[in-house]
């Protein structure tokens, strides 16, 4: 389909709000939508991520979650599905996490992959570049026991919705 809903157009004026660039007509967002990399293009940026570690109530809340609940974690293999530079697979990590999944549509991945690498957590944590939907989890993980994302994007950051 091509139509246009009510969401479409509330999430459209959220990213203009944040200076992302997004569809501003219906015509284009209908050219927009057949390209399927465009919501995970707008992701690549590293700039976007930043603004998203550097809030420091977002990110402390994120942290506080996981790390006060260990029990969840501890020997559990999880997916952290939108994984971006892999902050909340580094988390799990650290709460006790026997494997953490990290996947990523945007080319964040690779920085990602190396901020894994630079924390020693390669043992434990893989990010992987695709789209939940399509990829196969590694090392013949058929299920996972925890899945966890950061779902909210950006945007709420520039409205200070999270003080």
């Amino acid at each position: 389909g091509g139509g246009m809903t009510v969401e479409d157009v509330e999430i459209a004026a959220c990213c203009k709000a944040c200076k992302t660039r997004v569809p501003t007509t219906a015509t284009e967002y209908y050219y927009d939508i057949n390209s399927k990399d465009y919501y995970f293009d707008s992701y690549a940026h590293f700039g976007i991520h930043e603004d998203m570690i550097k809030d420091e109530v977002r990110t402390n809340t994120y942290r506080q979650a996981i790390q006060d609940n260990p029990h969840l974690f501890k020997g559990k293999t999880v997916l952290d599905v939108g994984s971006g530079l892999g902050i909340l697979s580094l988390f799990a990590a650290k709460a006790g996490a026997a494997r953490v999944i990290g996947i990523e549509g945007s080319t964040i991945a690779e920085l990602g992959k190396q901020i894994i690498k630079d924390n020693n957590m390669t043992e434990v944590v893989t990010i992987i570049k695709g789209q939940v939907e399509e990829i196969e989890l590694p090392d013949g993980i058929e299920k996972v026991d925890i899945i966890i994302s950061e779902w909210m994007g950006y945007c709420l950051l520039f409205e200070s919705m999270l003080s």
